[in-house]
């Protein structure tokens, strides 16, 4: 929460790590969906204030169920009931010095270069993965060469002492959240996905172990699909990002 110089309440940020898609691709109509219903309620409850959403690491996360405008706003009533609620116990204050860092980091892609292997995919894949395959072939045919990385953009904000703020860029799986924590430790720590950059799903390996939908690599800015390593890389970045800027590593 943040307060102005009289205490009164001006803004609220808060978060869920669930994609905003209670309603699917049949409905038409502009709605913020579970998270704008939730800020509404906010707004509604503490006048004069601006609620604000910062979605977490949702990429393999659906709220349920879904499907119509009422579930919608049921998922947002309870996310709005529960900041409503924390807003009225006893928070810790969050202090500076605030320190940034963002840079960008290589996410090893797999080589591509059996072109009978992005033909079958192309012709016999899962739809998801098809995509890839055939930007991949149009590179091919026009004799280009196939990326070996993707640099995305990691960002670590340091509230002095007080809280880490991880912004994660692209569709970030749940599996990463357990691995952040083991590499920073769990305190004082806040995990976002979707920032500065949104090139695909950026999974796990656990993910891409099990196959689908979030295995279907990049649809923005690049071609390819990423490695096992890639997460893993990311986090190792994260992590020596969270030790430049003064994070506590100690659990």
């Amino acid at each position: 929460r943040v307060d102005g110089p009289d205490g009164g309440l001006r803004a609220v940020l808060f978060g869920a790590s669930s994609h905003n898609t209670t309603l699917g691709g049949k409905n038409l109509n502009i709605n913020g969906d579970y998270a704008g219903y939730a800020q509404a309620l906010v707004e509604s409850r503490n006048e004069g204030a601006q609620a604000m959403f910062m979605i977490g690491c949702a990429g393999d996360s659906n709220p349920y169920p879904r499907g119509t405008v009422e579930l919608a706003q049921s998922h947002g009533a309870e996310l709005g009931e529960e900041v409503c609620r924390l807003l009225e116990t006893e928070l810790r204050p969050v202090g500076g010095p605030l320190r940034v860092l963002l840079e960008r980091v290589a996410l090893p892609l797999r080589t591509l270069d059996d072109r009978e292997e992005l033909e079958a995919i192309s012709k016999r894949g899962p739809t998801y993965l098809r995509y890839v395959a055939n930007q991949a072939l149009e590179m091919l045919d026009r004799g280009e060469s196939l990326p070996t990385q993707y640099e995305a953009p990691f960002a670590v904000w340091q509230f002095g002492e007080d809280l880490t703020l991880v912004g994660l860029s692209g569709e970030t799986v749940v599996d990463s959240v357990p691995m952040i924590e083991k590499a920073l430790g769990h305190r004082n720590l806040w995990i976002a996905g979707y920032c500065n950059d949104l090139y695909g799903y950026l999974p796990s390996a656990k993910v891409l172990e099990e196959g689908g939908y979030e295995t279907r690599g990049l649809y923005s800015g690049g071609v390819g699909y990423f490695t096992p390593r890639a997460l893993e890389i990311a986090v190792e970045a994260v992590k020596r990002m969270a030790a430049e800027t003064g994070r506590d590593m100690a659990d």
